[in-house]
């Protein structure tokens, strides 16, 4: 069902974050459990619940634009060589992305500081003080007021937790713990292999006994758990609710979560449960993705769609690709093999097409427009009606912010950038050789790069009036 491992993640990229999403529904952890022994704790856990809040781009890749992986292309490949890929990804980032990140806050003050000789502590960036003693062999950053540490080689290391001051709240007798989640965290005694899993408060004590063979991170107030390649759902006091009868089970997310019967290699089948173990959408599905904002994404017999909190199929399950996050209502839709697939949009609550499905490469709506190319890099918007409000003549567009956006003509050193606004027209002329977005660090305005005739240049900001304005 899962991973877990004798450390914690690091950021991963959004590319890979993308790739995990997409090969979270293909990998069955659970079947992969005789491989771990090896890896030891070299794995992180790996997260089912991979969120990408950052602009995410679908389309094939033109000439001029970086050779990132092709994501549709892992969903032909062979359920083996899918395994393969997600070890090899594993190793290669060796982070994963959990619902219990570290928050800002909690990362201002106190951050991770290397003493030297191996050994890491805790300092206070306001005072300089170490404020965590330089006595651990590994330190993660705060969550939820504690920090995992550990102390030992790695392949004999023991793991605990630290509050803000220094104290070690959760001793380090741990083969393995797991960031706080809703006040709890994961431990594991015994190896990666063979060892039990269970929960422990703040105070160090276990509330959940070390009985189970894999655990997940509590989320919105229950846990899925596994005995004996049999899974289900526990809650806080470790009162089984959802009774261990699936082959597979995932964090809930807006009040459902997914489960499997039978194994993915095995032709698997996956749908939802909601928190009292009632199978509100049936589990008849080759994979889905968590709801967001009331829908998920589903494939049945290698076509995708959407379907409601009920079951109901809201988008019908016609195409070849379908984007597991939307914003503003609409949903990004693909027909055609990876190398030739044309992207559009459709309606998430009518299921009707809106945008045609004629474009290379489409990115989310924001303000109510999307950017979409065609061709090798041409570049354009258009609106919820599927008409181009931007000509498509640009070789690069960012997202409207502001209600204008960045646009620019040309190739390397040569591009002029410049902003259009909703109707098209260019409101700041194509004339800077680069241009930040309005409201991006600088209060509604834009820093702007300008070329003199003396070969020099000059930054500053404008208004939205393409006037010189103070950037502070």
């Amino acid at each position: 069902m899962c991973y877990t491992g004798g450390g914690v993640s690091t950021t991963t990229s959004a590319a890979l974050n993308k790739i995990v999403r997409i090969l979270r529904a293909e990998t069955d952890a659970s079947k992969l459990k005789k491989m771990r022994t090896s890896f030891n704790n070299s794995f992180y856990r790996f997260s089912t619940t991979s969120d990408v809040e950052s602009d995410r781009y679908t389309g094939s890749l033109s000439e001029g634009e970086s050779k990132m992986l092709n994501l549709s292309v892992t969903k032909s490949l062979s359920k083996i060589t899918l395994l393969v890929i997600t070890l090899a990804i594993m190793l290669t980032i060796i982070s994963c992305k959990n619902d219990n990140l570290v928050s800002p806050e909690e990362i201002i003050h106190l951050v991770r500081h290397d003493c030297g000789n191996g050994k890491w502590g805790f300092r206070d960036t306001t005072t300089g003080e170490i404020v965590v003693p330089c006595i651990y062999d590994y330190v993660n950053n705060f969550s939820e007021g504690l920090a995992s540490v550990g102390i030992g080689s790695i392949t004999n290391r023991k793991y605990g937790f630290v509050d803000k001051t220094g104290k070690e709240v959760v001793p380090c007798i741990y083969d393995y713990v797991n960031n706080f989640s809703e006040g709890l965290a994961y431990v594991r005694i015994g190896n990666s292999a063979n060892g039990k899993y269970g929960f422990v408060d703040k105070t160090g004590k276990v509330v959940i006994p070390i009985i189970y063979d894999n655990v997940f991170w509590f989320s919105e107030g229950l846990a899925a758990v596994e005995i004996e390649e049999k899974c289900g759902f526990i809650d806080k006091t470790g009162k089984v609710v959802i009774p261990l009868i699936y082959d597979g089970a995932y964090p809930f997310r807006e009040g459902l979560a997914y489960v499997r019967i039978g194994s993915i290699i095995d032709g698997g089948k996956y749908g939802f449960v909601d928190k009292t173990g009632k199978e509100v959408v049936p589990i008849i599905y080759d994979a889905v993705w968590n709801f967001r904002e009331g829908f998920a994404t589903v494939r049945l017999d290698d076509k995708w769609g959407l379907v409601d909190k009920t079951g109901k199929v809201v988008v019908p399950i016609i195409y070849d690709y379908v984007a597991d996050l939307f914003r503003e209502g609409l949903v990004i839709v693909g027909n055609g093999n990876s190398a030739n697939r044309k992207y559009g949009f459709v309606d998430v609550k009518t299921g009707k097409e809106v945008v045609p499905i004629i474009y290379d490469a489409v990115f989310d709506f924001r303000e109510g427009l999307a950017r979409v190319r065609t061709g090798p890099q041409k570049w354009g918007f258009v609106d919820k009606t599927g008409k181009e409000v931007v000509p498509i003549i640009y070789d690069i567009v960012n997202d409207f912010r502001e209600g204008l956006a960045r646009v620019g003509i040309g190739y390397s050193g040569n591009r002029k950038y410049g902003f259009v606004d909703k109707t098209g027209k260019e409101a700041i002329p194509l004339m800077y050789f680069e241009a930040s977005d309005f409201g991006q660090d600088f209060n509604g305005k834009a820093r702007v790069w300008l070329r003199l005739e003396n070969g020099t240049s000059r930054t500053f900001c404008i208004n939205k009036q393409n006037v010189e304005v103070p950037c502070n």
